[in-house]
């Protein structure tokens, strides 16, 4: 019985440690290529073919740090106005979300967005 459970739990860190591989590895590969288009780019479009069906998408990729900090400043306060404030998580936030999600028994407010 120690044998299966050992085994169970070396399968399960192997496991998180796959996935974690997976994720760093997708990180890499996104750094370097940038993608030929989104699901939100795809949708937008084909709105946008509703009333122009011949629209081309045209676009120019830049690289993170040739875009202005302002947009990433408007992107971080829409998002969560205190982030350069806490640690990655709005502990608070969370806390309010909780308490107003229990009250009204679904899921009607999220915290802490960006992380």
């Amino acid at each position: 019985m120690g044998k299966i459970i050992l085994r169970l739990y070396v399968l399960l860190i192997a496991a998180i440690l796959l996935l974690q591989v997976y994720f760093f590895v997708q990180k890499w590969w996104w750094i370097d290529h940038n993608p030929i288009s989104t699901s939100f780019i795809r949708e937008r479009l084909a709105e946008f073919r509703e009333t122009v069906p011949d629209a081309q998408l045209q676009f120019t990729w830049v690289s993170y740090a040739r875009i202005s900090n302002n947009p990433k400043r408007v992107i971080f306060a829409a998002e969560d106005a205190n982030f350069f404030e806490h640690d990655g998580v709005d502990w608070n936030a969370l806390q309010k979300a909780y308490e107003k999600n229990e009250k009204k028994g679904q899921v009607v407010r999220g915290g802490s967005t960006i992380t």
